[in-house]
């Protein structure tokens, strides 16, 4: 949970920097009375990107115990199948 602070801080940064553009906007367009306000457009809200977190300690469940090359080479072969998996079906993800 603390991992995805950052995230969620620069998640509730956004929205809130959206907002004050739309109140932003809102308060600038001409009034019904034809004042002379500015007519702005409201900002486009931008589309936060959630990033998947995948655990490494998911990805290699086992201890294993290396004592050859080979060993390093079947853990990794494990590993890549793993993640080659995980952005097949999920996409975009980050490791923690």
């Amino acid at each position: 949970e603390i991992l995805a602070m950052p995230q969620l801080s620069e998640r509730t940064k956004k929205n809130c920097i959206d907002e004050i553009h739309r109140e932003y906007a809102r308060r600038n367009e001409t009034p019904k009375g034809g004042g002379g306000g500015k007519v702005v457009d409201p900002p486009v809200p931008s589309v936060v990107k959630e990033i998947r977190k995948v655990y490494k300690s998911n990805l290699i469940s086992d201890c294993p115990v290396i004592s050859s090359e080979d060993n390093i080479d079947k853990l990794l072969d494990n590993l890549r199948k793993k993640l080659e998996k995980e952005l097949k079906e999920k996409g975009e993800f980050k490791l923690v």
